[in-house]
This record gives C-alpha cells, structure tokens and sequence, in this order.
C-alpha cells in the first residue's frame, strides 16, 4: 500500500459531508421539481440538463475513486468518492429515460386535448 494522499478520517468526513448533504439536499430539491414539472410538460430542458450535470459530477467522482483503488490507496481515500459517484449515476442515470418518457406521456395529452378542443 501506498502512502495515503489526505487524513482518511478527515477526508470521509468531508465527502460525507459535503457530498451526501449538499449532493443530497441537492438531488432532493431537483427529485421535487420533477415530481411536480415533469407531469405538467414543463421545466424540461434544465431539469434533464441538471440530471446529466449529476450524471457527470457523479462519473467524476467514481473515476476518481477508482483512480484511487487502482494507486492503492486506503478504504477511507478511495470509497467515499466511489460511493458517492455510484448514487449519482445510477439514481440519476435511471431517471432520465423516466423523465424522457414521462414527458412524452404529457406531451401526447396536451396535443389530445388540444385536438379535443377543435371539435
């Protein structure tokens, strides 16, 4: 093993800090949006560009993790970023084709009601 690249008690903290609770509350804010926007047909350029700005923060922080794995580092310097990394990606990863999806539900029942109205 190599020699540790930061204090491995302080470096976990500060990933579990920092990035599972603005990370979080983040994704949460973004999570509510969604779940209120995305039926209504709205709000869809920026909420699925802040889904692959998570996507790819989330790749960042899991090459650098994996970086860290591969150098041989110690569990506390290479798994908060992995961790951390594997959420954001798989969570936010998934939603995007939901979302895509869901907006196309609501798209087809604005262009429905909309033919509903010239009758």
């Amino acid at each position: 093993m190599t020699e540790p690249w930061y204090n491995e008690n302080l470096y976990g903290s500060l990933w579990g800090a920092i990035g599972g609770g603005v990370g979080g509350t983040l994704g949460g804010l973004w999570g509510a949006l969604a779940g209120v926007l995305v039926p209504r047909g709205k709000g869809r350029s920026w909420l699925l560009g802040a889904a692959w700005v998570f996507v790819g923060v989330g790749a960042g922080c899991l090459v650098y993790g994996l970086y860290a794995l591969s150098q041989g580092q110690p569990f506390g310097i290479w798994f908060p970023p992995c961790n951390l990394g594997l959420v954001f990606v798989l969570v936010f990863g998934i939603m995007l084709p939901v979302m895509r999806k869901q907006y196309a539900v609501a798209e087809a029942r604005r262009l429905e009601a909309e033919a509903f109205r010239r009758q």
